[in-house]
């Protein structure tokens, strides 16, 4: 066995050593832009009761910053080591990416409202007021619509974009579809009072998407799904958002019923409706 056969395939490099190119060069540079901002003197959120209480200002350049790293990470793997263009791994702006992120977003909107309405008709909801109006409610909306693109873009790049292309060369497709699947679940069983059944539901949601690129071959309606679905879930509906309450949210809701309904502290994404 030489180390030709170790480290290449058909000329390329092997799936399991691009992956490992790829966390090492992300997490080189997520460390190298998480110690700048250190010297700045930016203190971010670190706990849930933190993120539920940080200025729209510091959410979104906590989210903005998350987007470099993975951006230059995947640029190096698909330039340099796999020799294609960077749009290959499914982020490019083609003739209807436009029509796709929208589509999406609805998709993601329609699915949230349909499982907080059930939640909501089995008297696990109650809407008790609104809470802003006005030019705070603008606000309010746009800097939440922004966030939350945001927040789509950096999670499904991350476990939909370079890194399933690389594990579907590795292991085949529905492999990959698993194991990345059972990442973003655990990613989500991890956070903050957050439960079994959510990490579960993330980790389906999670498959389907992987399916949507598939098909798509392109992230742009996951991305809006994603984006669309926390957005009305945080948002319109001002319900937990996979255990976090970010500020900002337009109505006061009473959650009241058992947790198998409403999700508890999780909010919708760990109940069995969403199942």
């Amino acid at each position: 066995m030489t180390l030709s056969f170790i480290f290449f395939r058909d000329g390329r490099v092997r799936a399991g050593w691009r992956l490992l190119i790829f966390l090492v060069v992300l997490i080189g540079i997520s460390f190298a832009i998480s110690r700048g901002i250190r010297l700045t003197g930016l203190r971010f959120a670190r706990t849930a009761a933190e993120m539920e209480t940080q200025t729209y200002r510091m959410l979104l350049l906590r989210q903005f910053l998350a987007l470099p790293a993975l951006f230059l990470a995947t640029y190096f793997m698909t330039r340099w080591i796999d020799g294609r263009p960077f749009r290959s791994a499914g982020l490019h702006l083609h003739r209807t990416w436009g029509r796709q992120l929208w589509f999406g977003f609805w998709l993601g909107s329609v699915m949230i409202s349909m499982v907080f309405g059930a939640i909501y008709l089995g008297r696990g909801f109650s809407i008790e007021g609104v809470l802003m109006g006005g030019g705070a409610l603008v606000v309010a909306l746009l800097v939440n619509l922004v966030f939350f693109l945001m927040v789509g873009v950096t999670e499904e790049f991350l476990f939909r974009g370079y890194f399933l292309q690389a594990l579907s060369g590795g292991v085949g497709f529905a492999a990959a579809v698993a194991i990345s699947s059972l990442l973003f679940g655990l990613g989500h069983f991890f956070g903050p009072r957050q439960n079994l059944l959510g990490a579960v539901n993330a980790g389906l949601v999670g498959a389907l998407f992987c399916l949507i690129v598939y098909r798509a071959r392109s992230l742009w309606i996951p991305i809006g799904a994603h984006a669309g679905w926390n957005f009305c879930e945080s948002w319109l509906w001002s319900v937990p958002d996979s255990s976090y309450m970010f500020p900002g949210h337009l109505l006061k809701v009473g959650i009241h019923g058992p947790q198998w309904l409403t999700g508890g502290t999780d909010g919708p994404e760990g109940s069995m409706v969403t199942c």
